[in-house]
Parts: C-alpha cells; structure tokens; sequence
C-alpha cells in the first residue's frame, strides 16, 4: 500500500512535471514505493496517459529522426545528381510527422474504445441491479437511488447526439453491444 503522502505530492503535480518525473524513473531500478504511487487507484489513468505521451514523444522523435537520415541520403544522392529542392526535404518531414500522428490518433482511438465498453458495461450492470430489485420487491436504498441516477444524469455522445446512458439502454443500443 503507497504512503497517502507520497500519492498527495504526486497528485498536486502539474501534468509536465508529473510527465518528467514518470519519464525520469522508467528505467529499471527506480525506487518500487514510487512505482507503487504511481499505479495506485489514484494516479493510475495520470501515469498511463503520461507513458503515453513520452512513447508519442518518442515516436515523433523516431520519425523524425528517420526524415533526417533519409533527408541525408537522398542529399548524399542528389550530390551525384544535382542540388535538394526545399519542398522535397519539407515534404519528407511532413510525411514523417504524419505517420507519427497517426499512429498516435490509433492509440487514442484504442483507450476511447476501452472507456466506451466500460461505459456500455457499467451502464448494463446498473440497469440489471435495478430490475433485479425491482423483480425482488426491495425497497431501493439511498445509495441504490444514487447509482441508479447515474443513468440519468450523465451524458453520453451518440453519432451528432448527446444522450443519457439511460437513453441508449432505452433504445437497446448499448445492451446490444454489452452482450456482442
């Protein structure tokens, strides 16, 4: 169990100095107690999203670097040819950069899909518990009522619309998809 301290510190950090001191203490043999903060209940979302950033960091760099290197032989070439035009050496960076923004935009692609089966999951589930009650003739607790207003008053984005968890279940869009 990480110190509450250290988990405190750690979550009044700005996202840049989180960023660096995740960046910091990724190789092996970093202290495990921070380790052990960072991958808390608390700090877990903050740490992936900045292991995310750094590999995207990462891959621009990668790509970039490429660009470079092809830049410097196909001038090694172009000395046995003529001079590089501004726009070729301009058109490979882009390019460069835009397969790195790809592969980034598939990566944020990949969490929004985890986090949409988690919604269409939890919403399920809380739909399930208050027909089972229902079924069962409980009387709903205040806490019951409080998760089960949660269907209510979230909002969701659905095509061009924003809807109620509530209103997909309604529709039988997300029990659809919970059960494949």
């Amino acid at each position: 169990m990480p110190e509450p301290s250290l988990i405190a510190r750690l979550e009044a950090l700005d996202d840049e100095a989180f960023g660096d001191l995740v960046f910091k203490n990724l190789p092996a043999g970093a202290p495990p107690q921070l380790w052990e903060a960072l991958l808390s209940p608390e700090l877990v979302h903050r740490t992936k999203a900045a292991i995310t950033d750094v590999a995207r960091d990462l891959m621009v760099t990668v790509e970039e670097n490429k660009a470079e290197l092809s830049e410097l032989e196909y001038r090694r070439w172009l000395g046995k040819v003529g001079k590089p035009t501004r726009t070729a050496l301009d058109e490979r960076r882009a390019q460069a950069r835009t397969a790195s923004l790809k592969a980034h935009a598939k990566m944020v692609e990949a969490d929004r899909n985890d986090g949409r089966r988690l919604a269409v999951r939890l919403a399920v589930g809380i739909a399930q518990h208050r027909a089972a009650c229902a079924i069962a003739g409980l009387e709903p607790e205040p806490h019951d009522k409080a998760l089960w207003s949660l269907l209510d008053s979230e909002r969701v984005g659905y095509g061009d619309q924003v809807v109620t968890p509530a209103e997909m279940l309604e529709r039988g869009i997300w029990r659809n998809e919970a059960t494949g």
